[in-house]
């Protein structure tokens, strides 16, 4: 019997099939690789324009907030200068009041001294001009009738 003797041509034809199978599947790998980083980037990147626009949309409620103190501020201020003019208001015309009240007081007792110390004499109401009656002086005995 023969000894066996191996068939070159099928060995060299496994061997670049092995050979072939190897690369393709490097070349998958690289490419699998290549896409999952690519994929990973893109993550990051949505991620980071995600972090990006909560971090403005922050800032806009920050900034925000802080014009609606500053506007309420203007506004308290506005409102207690508006009450401090009206008390200043108050307080003048009070004093105006009691400057006149004084100087009236004042003539009052002038003219009180000027009369030798007698009260002031009342207002008598007036009588129609039809009336028959005697007048209200004439009634009070502080003049005669004319005849």
């Amino acid at each position: 019997e023969a000894p066996f003797e191996p068939n070159l041509v099928l060995i060299r034809r496994q061997k670049e099939f092995e050979a072939a199978r190897c690369i393709q599947n490097r070349w998958r790998g690289r490419k699998a690789a290549e896409e999952f980083f690519k994929r990973l980037m893109r993550h990051r990147e949505r991620l980071a324009a995600i972090a990006a626009e909560e971090d403005y949309q922050r800032q806009l409620a920050a900034e925000r907030e802080r014009m609606r103190r500053l506007l309420e501020e203007e506004a308290e201020a506005r409102r207690l200068a508006i009450e401090e003019g009206k008390r200043l208001v108050a307080e003048e015309q009070a004093a105006h009041e009691a400057r006149l009240a004084a100087q009236k007081e004042a003539k009052r007792r002038q003219l009180e001294r000027l009369w030798g110390l007698q009260p002031t004499m009342p207002v008598l109401p007036a009588r129609p001009l039809t009336d028959r009656s005697p007048s209200p002086r004439v009634a009070l005995g502080l003049r005669t009738p004319h005849a």
